[in-house]
């Protein structure tokens, strides 16, 4: 397939890629439009060992401040299994007078997120639904980790745990609307040429000229798909011009071309509109074989009048409902294969190509 094939397929299914687009778009608009405003807090812990008494000597001083720190790097790296307790957490809304049952809280050990940031520093953030639960939620959480701190420490010995902090800094989180839908535009995008493609394969219609050309081994004199309004007549002319070159018209009897469709196209309307269009100084008439059996169509045949017409086009019952044999094609000067650029399966074409392996006379393929 070449870049114009895709083109094809992509207008073709033009619907599928707006509508695609268009509930992607709006779902997500719905969905984040509706999304409650969070704030995000986030504080610094930082741990340091604080030695009571008198340093005697600076050997035991030496000592005693490498047993502390040890001791406020044991409290910080516990920090991260202490803030996923579920019990801290409903601590910390009590303590805060925040109704912890309200919050309805899937995951309390995911509620605060510690960030270890260095052996005696931890970050931590969460959300909350105002800047004034924010607050209160921090004061209540350091409050809490300073009396946790001191029931550590009492454990390990002599001395006390300061806990420093940085913070709180909280923050109104917005929702970047406009980048979110732009993504969503492009995955839906994506996501409608996916299904145009799948589609078109699912429907195994023929997607290029060549094609046709191909698997029906008839050249093409028109691609009429192209055109619209006045911009046909620039196609008719080369077309008209096609016909009378290869089939010169004679005093002693008419030339017939015989227009067949290849799947659920009016034979006969296509009909009157190439004779309209092809009309010139040539006397061009159309012919109905459309409803007729093989013998009612030779009759009809039989009695044209030869001198009636210079060029006659015959509209032929499509491939799709043919009634009657070849020996009704074997009286026209050429046959004109009138498609679908849009919507030819490519079994039908492999069909018709079979039938048409029996046809001596010239033909060609015109796309509408």
């Amino acid at each position: 397939m070449e870049l114009r094939d895709y083109l094809k397929v992509l207008t073709r299914n033009w619907a599928i890629l707006l509508i695609v687009t268009i509930v992607a778009v709006g779902s997500g608009y719905l969905i984040l439009s509706r999304q409650e405003t969070r704030y995000t807090s986030d504080l610094a812990i930082i741990v340091n060992y604080q030695e009571q008494g008198t340093i005697s000597s600076s050997d035991y001083f030496k000592y005693n401040n490498y047993y502390g720190n040890l001791i406020a790097q044991s409290f910080s790296d516990s920090l991260s299994g202490l803030m996923k307790n579920a019990g801290l957490v409903e601590a910390v809304f009590k303590r805060a007078s925040i109704s912890y049952e309200e919050k309805d809280i899937a995951n309390p050990g995911k509620y605060f997120s510690p960030i270890p940031k260095s052996k005696n520093v931890t970050e931590v953030r969460f959300t909350a639904d105002t800047a004034s639960e924010a607050q209160a939620l921090s004061s209540s959480l350091i409050s809490l980790l300073t009396e946790k701190a001191k029931e550590f420490v009492q454990s390990q010995g002599e001395g006390s745990l300061e806990l420093g902090v940085e913070g709180p800094v909280i923050e109104k989180g917005e929702i970047p609307l406009v980048l979110y839908l732009l993504l969503l535009a492009v995955v839906g995008c994506g996501f409608g040429i996916f299904l145009a493609f799948l589609l078109t394969y699912l429907r195994d219609e023929v997607s290029s000229v060549e094609e046709f050309e191909k698997i029906l081994s008839t050249p093409l004199w028109a691609d009429l798909s192209l055109h619209s309004g006045s911009e046909g007549d620039g196609v008719m002319v080369p077309l008209r011009e096609k016909i009378l070159a290869k089939f010169p018209q004679t005093e002693h009897r008419e030339v017939r071309i015989g227009l067949i469709s290849l799947r659920s196209l009016d034979s006969l309307r296509v009909c009157q509109q190439l004779a309209s269009a092809l009309r010139t100084k040539e006397n061009i008439q159309t012919l109905d074989l459309t409803a007729r059996s093989e013998a009612a169509a030779l009759e009809e045949l039989k009695k044209t009048d030869k001198h009636a017409a210079s060029y006659r086009l015959i509209a032929m019952p499509s491939f799709d409902s043919l009634s009657f044999s070849h020996r009704v094609l074997s009286v026209m000067d050429a046959v004109i294969l009138v498609a679908d650029s849009r919507h030819t399966p490519r079994r039908s074409l492999l069909i018709v190509s079979s039938q048409l392996s029996l046809l001596s006379a010239p033909r060609g393929i015109v796309l509408i």
